[in-house]
């Protein structure tokens, strides 16, 4: 984060206050020509899209995709799309597609140089203050697998 952004830790505190805004985004099977988004590829994905569908914007965000309990969740940065209608949705498909209905989509709050920023430097985990996330630990499907099925590379 920049010097007048919030910490890194501050920014956390933020995702994980936002979690009431959260929302499941769903899946849209896309292609062109030749071209189908892959797992574990969702900016470049939605890059391409853009690309093919420049009446369509590029959303960025984070998605929560596990309840480990306790409070802590799993998180990664994540990019969906905003549609020409004005709908989000998501083009990029996931190892196991019944785990989407637990993926909460959290917007990213700043501009595209903080996002790449903090996916950068980004685990994909961290703990919100109690009682935050417990309120959502029924909407999750109890993985600790990424759905992305690309753990080591934040999507």
């Amino acid at each position: 984060m920049s010097d007048s952004g919030p910490t890194r830790r501050e920014y956390e505190h933020r995702i994980c206050e936002r979690l009431s805004t959260a929302q499941v985004v769903p899946f849209k099977e896309v292609s062109a020509d030749h071209w189908h988004p892959e797992i574990g590829k969702c900016h470049e994905n939605v890059n391409q899209w853009i690309k093919f569908n420049p009446e369509c914007t590029a959303i960025r965000g984070w998605v929560v995709y596990a309840s480990y309990g306790n409070g802590i969740i799993g998180i990664t940065a994540h990019s969906v799309v905003r549609g020409f209608d004005g709908q989000l949705f998501d083009i990029t498909p996931v190892s196991d597609e019944r785990v989407r209905q637990g993926m909460l989509f959290v917007h990213h709050e700043g501009d595209s140089a903080s996002f790449d920023a903090l996916r950068a430097d980004s685990g994909l985990s961290f703990t919100c203050p109690p009682g935050i996330a417990d309120n959502f630990h029924a909407n999750f499907s109890y993985t600790r697998r990424d759905p992305f099925g690309d753990s080591d590379n934040l999507n």
